[in-house]
């Protein structure tokens, strides 16, 4: 891993870390729904920006997008999409 990518993925963990400290007094005060919802809004909005301004792509965001799915479902999701590829008729 070069000395860069060390770099982001340590600031990475470190913001990781700082969310997880705010998030026990946002669901004391919101359902727990609602914050997932937030946030998620959150994502689509700087993904948008990010995209505008140039700083990524359009493959790009949807690699995010694609670590979110993953990162939340795991293999439910990959069980979920080869079925749903599978033809009803074979």
């Amino acid at each position: 891993m070069s000395r860069t990518s060390s770099s982001f993925a340590d600031n990475v963990l470190t913001c990781v870390n700082d969310i997880a400290d705010v998030i026990p007094r946002l669901t004391r005060r919101y359902d727990a729904r609602v914050v997932v919802n937030a946030f998620a809004d959150h994502t689509s909005a700087a993904l948008r920006s990010l995209m505008e301004r140039g700083v990524c792509d359009t493959a790009q965001a949807q690699a995010v997008l694609r670590h979110v799915e993953q990162t939340a479902l795991g293999r439910i999701a990959f069980a979920d999409d080869s079925a749903a590829e599978t033809p009803a008729d074979e």
